[in-house]
């Protein structure tokens, strides 16, 4: 069952896992967004990956509609993000069916 705003949220899980606790991008830029709220309120701090690796699942062999291929390449884009330190993994827009993901820590 497919929830409204549950993928937005997940790529943005997925975004600030595989670029933490790396020293290389420990100084990933923030963006600090003003908040327009009817009390006063502090701007929210966004993280800008714009500059991190990118690792297209398509670049690993991912497509529509096989679980198999898609589960292993999106497997196969998270170690290489991780091996560089940290990076972007990209998920096209569409529907792709997977396993279990399993995101790691930079725990060097």
């Amino acid at each position: 069952m497919d929830k409204p705003g549950m993928k937005p949220a997940l790529c943005f899980i997925l975004l600030m896992t595989l670029t933490s606790g790396h020293p290389g991008y420990a100084s990933v830029r923030l963006q600090e967004i003003a908040v327009n709220a009817p009390f006063a309120m502090a701007g929210i701090q966004v993280p800008d990956f714009s500059d991190c690796p990118k690792f297209p699942i398509t670049e690993f062999g991912a497509e529509p509609g096989s679980k198999e291929k898609t589960s292993s390449a999106i497997e196969q884009a998270v170690d290489e993000s991780n091996k560089a330190g940290g990076g972007t993994v990209i998920i096209p827009a569409g529907e792709w069916i997977t396993e279990k993901v399993h995101l790691k820590r930079n725990e060097k």
